[in-house]
């Protein structure tokens, strides 16, 4: 699934209220996976072909990119080596266990894509994000 991109006016950063008019459905779960990395930095920031998105940092590192869509959004994020050998490993990834092993290798790490919309299963995200949270606080 592909969805649109509403926030392309690099002047005019997302409001609140447009946020969650245009998220839709999908708006609980993307503060859902916002609470998860809560401790973390937030920061809009605009490209010239993603438009609007949202970064999820510590200190200089990006945790992870939301992108909001027409209804949905998209889920940006890098795994290191050592966090992809040991997710692969990880029973409780089982999910999105395919992901991890196919994900392209980047200099900064592998990186992950996901598109949730109202109707989505997150649980396998959100324990996917928990876990990377956990690791990057241990490692900070």
């Amino acid at each position: 699934m592909v969805s649109e991109r509403p926030f392309l006016d690099p002047g005019r950063r997302p409001e609140p209220e447009e946020l969650v008019e245009v998220l839709g459905d999908a708006t609980p779960f993307w503060f859902r996976l916002l609470g998860i990395a809560a401790g973390f930095r937030v920061e809009w920031g605009f490209t010239g072909t993603g438009g609007w998105m949202l970064k999820v940092f510590d200190r200089t590192k990006a945790l992870l990119y939301l992108v909001p869509l027409l209804g949905a959004f998209k889920v940006s994020l890098t795994i290191r080596e050592t966090e992809r050998a040991a997710f692969l490993e990880d029973e409780s990834l089982a999910l999105p266990r395919n992901q991890i092993r196919d994900a392209k290798r980047y200099p900064e790490g592998y990186a992950l894509y996901f598109e949730v919309a109202g109707g989505t299963d997150i649980r396998p995200l959100e324990t996917l994000i928990g876990k990377l949270v956990a690791v990057r606080k241990l490692g900070n």
